[in-house]
């Protein structure tokens, strides 16, 4: 337990490697995005909020997955390294903001196809 805090404050940009190295993890993030896909089958310029979204992986997997277009995402991480990863990403979005706070008290007053 130590080593995840250990990778998530001390080595931001190699979490997503060790994460993925996973069963777990990755059988997670592929159940989400496949739930995710039958949701918005045919919709498009979708709006997603991701909190505790880190490096954004579940909002670049969507968009990697299928061609949906996503308008907005909006990531929400207490580690701005992590965010920062996200930023540089490659995440197709007409809009992509980043939100460094504490998910408990972040005030995000909008609507989204998807939030996870």
């Amino acid at each position: 337990m130590a080593e995840d805090i250990q990778l998530y404050t001390q080595n931001p940009g190699q979490y997503d490697e060790v994460q993925n190295m996973r069963p777990d993890y990755r059988g997670a993030i592929e159940a989400t995005v496949s739930l995710s896909l039958k949701y918005l089958a045919g919709k498009q310029n979708v709006t997603i909020a991701d909190f505790c979204g880190g490096t954004g992986v579940i909002v670049k997997k969507l968009q990697d997955k299928e061609n949906i277009t996503i308008s907005k995402a909006t990531i929400i991480d207490i580690n701005q390294e992590f965010l920062n990863i996200a930023q540089d990403s490659g995440i197709h979005a007409d809009k992509l903001e980043t939100v460094c706070s504490d998910i408990l008290k972040v005030n995000i007053e909008k609507e989204f196809d998807l939030v996870f």
